[in-house]
């Protein structure tokens, strides 16, 4: 897992292994040389999947890449814009404590008694420290990643998250709770997310511990986390902070977990090359290489989209195409389209996905004449 090798890790890589594996199979097994391929995928594979059919057109015939953020994007805001905007439209009583909730933090976090309060209340093992702004970063995302992740799966019907993990039972159950304070609400909320998910230790902020923990290069316990870091920093971005004038504020402040954050782990973790230059540009030259959101210059792909899913303000939402499909799931999240039917599915999830199979289904039967 050292920077040497993790260069062969990205996504032109990953593209390229299953063209080769497309065209053993056919090599293998020559009754396959007039099949249709499709690809299919979600989240990250969800881009594979599109990518795909855009550099191989010639192996893949069709593509579904549901809930792929296409587009790259260094400093990601708009994530936490979807995550105020989802829990806004569901419930507007709870939307207004969650923001009195995190903006009563941004207050306490000023004085070292507000601090003590702020750590005993999210659990923190470290005191909080107003000079040390990583150390403060840390803290913030901390705070949120809850958050994040509930309004991320909301409902899709993958264990937890289809009843328990959701946006009203998670989030609202606690934040519309009159009989607690405003921080009560919050500790409560957060207590239930550490135990949903077995935690019920204190959360390690301290940067250069994290860090250090990033820094293994044997295939331990950071190889995922590691693996993936390694691709925001060389191809993606992704950096979900709170720059944006409408949810920055909302979440206690625009400068609370600036980009910058995430940007100094590249270096900090794969070496002094990764700097924000470098991390810009490898980004621009993702969009470049696949097209981004809107010069994919492909053809006979399916890109749905949840409108609650963060991610799906950087995927490809409208399409003056008819062989680019974009599928916008109201009220749903991230790949709810690529679970199985569930007794909760509302009317435009079924719908979502009666529109990608008969698509997909028109586009195949049509190749059969």
């Amino acid at each position: 897992m050292s920077s040497d090798n993790l260069k062969f890790l990205s996504s032109v890589q990953a593209i390229e292994d299953a063209a080769f594996f497309i065209q053993g199979m056919i090599q293998k097994f020559p009754q396959l040389a007039s099949a249709k391929w499709v690809s299919f995928g979600g989240s990250y594979s969800g881009n594979l999947a599109a990518w795909l059919r855009v550099k191989h057109p010639e192996l893949v015939s069709y593509a579904v890449g549901s809930s792929g953020p296409v587009y790259a994007e260094v400093d990601f805001p708009e994530y936490l814009e979807v995550v105020q905007n989802s829990i806004s439209s569901t419930d507007a009583g709870c939307a207004a404590s969650v923001t009195a909730g995190f903006n009563q933090v941004a207050q306490l976090v000023q004085t070292a008694a507000g601090r003590a309060s702020a750590k005993s209340t999210f659990n923190i093992c470290q005191d909080l420290d107003i000079n040390n702004a990583n150390l403060m970063a840390g803290f913030w995302e901390t705070v949120y990643s809850p958050y994040m992740e509930i309004v991320q799966y909301s409902g899709d019907n993958a264990g937890s998250f289809e009843n328990s993990l959701t946006i009203k039972n998670a989030i609202c159950r606690f934040h519309n709770d009159n009989s607690s304070s405003v921080l009560q609400r919050m500790k409560k909320m957060n207590d239930y997310f550490d135990e949903m998910f077995g935690y019920f230790g204190c959360m390690d902020i301290d940067y250069n511990d994290m860090i250090q923990w990033m820094q293994d290069t044997s295939y331990g316990e950071a190889a995922d986390a590691r693996a993936w870091v390694w691709q925001t920093c060389t191809e993606f971005g992704y950096y979900q902070s709170t720059s944006s004038p409408t949810s920055g504020p909302w979440f206690g402040g625009v400068n609370n977990l600036p980009c910058s954050y995430y940007v100094q782990q590249c270096a900090d973790i794969y070496g002094s090359a990764y700097t924000a230059d470098y991390v810009a540009q490898a980004v621009a030259v993702t969009n470049a290489y696949y097209g981004g959101r809107d010069n994919m210059n492909s053809s006979y792909i399916i890109l749905p989209n949840g409108s609650f899913d963060p991610w799906h303000a950087l995927g490809k939402l409208t399409s003056s195409d008819p062989t680019i499909v974009p599928v916008v799931i109201q009220g749903t999240s991230h790949c709810a389209d690529m679970y199985g039917p569930g007794p909760n599915d509302s009317a435009d999830l079924t719908a979502g996905r009666a529109k990608i199979s008969s698509t997909l289904l028109g586009w195949l039967g049509a190749s059969q004449h």
